[in-house]
């Protein structure tokens, strides 16, 4: 059987043997954007981060391990005094904590997409995460795609002055891995 085009991610899961070997992810075709609001909730803040590396890698019985960072200083939003502001001790601390890293625990699928299980660090604090995402398969390409919920002040960055900006925020994923 040949994984080529599937997007079954039932199917994919219950072959992902097939899958077995190391994987890197293709970082110029990846991106991880975030989306916040500011304006008391009334404008939209986008930023991509511009550094993202990571492998997986899938055991001949079909275990899934992983790791995904992003580089916390590439944050992008357009804005330099923003990104600047976005890049000190208020916020991202990039000095003190130069990665943002998710480590990968599990895969498992859901109706027509699979469920996303892994931890979630930054600014050395690690929290457990799940997130629905949409994976398909080629020869030699494995792509994800998804969508995490995150608040800000879980993982200690509450700065905040006068409520001006939205503590809940947006990570949009769009990962493809190559064989290695």
């Amino acid at each position: 059987m040949t994984l080529s085009e599937r997007r079954d991610p039932q199917a994919l899961l219950r072959d992902v043997a097939a899958l077995a070997g190391e994987w890197t992810l293709d970082s110029p075709r990846s991106a991880v954007k975030l989306r916040t609001w500011h304006a008391w909730g009334r404008k939209p803040v986008d930023g991509v981060f511009r550094t993202v590396a990571g492998q997986g890698a899938v055991t001949p019985d079909g275990k899934i391990s992983g790791t995904l960072s992003v580089g916390a200083a590439s944050i992008d939003t357009d804005h330099a005094k923003r990104d600047k502001h976005l890049l000190g001790r208020h916020f991202l601390a990039v000095e003190q904590y130069p990665d943002i890293v998710f480590e990968l625990d599990a895969i498992t699928p859901d109706a027509d997409r699979v469920n996303v299980a892994g931890t979630l660090t930054v600014r050395d604090r690690t929290l457990p995460i799940s997130f629905p995402a949409q994976v398909s398969v080629s020869a030699g390409e494995v792509t994800l795609d998804g969508v995490v919920l995150i608040d800000r002040g879980d993982f200690g960055i509450t700065h905040n002055i006068l409520g001006i900006s939205g503590m809940e925020n947006t990570l949009t994923l769009h990962a493809v891995f190559t064989t290695r």
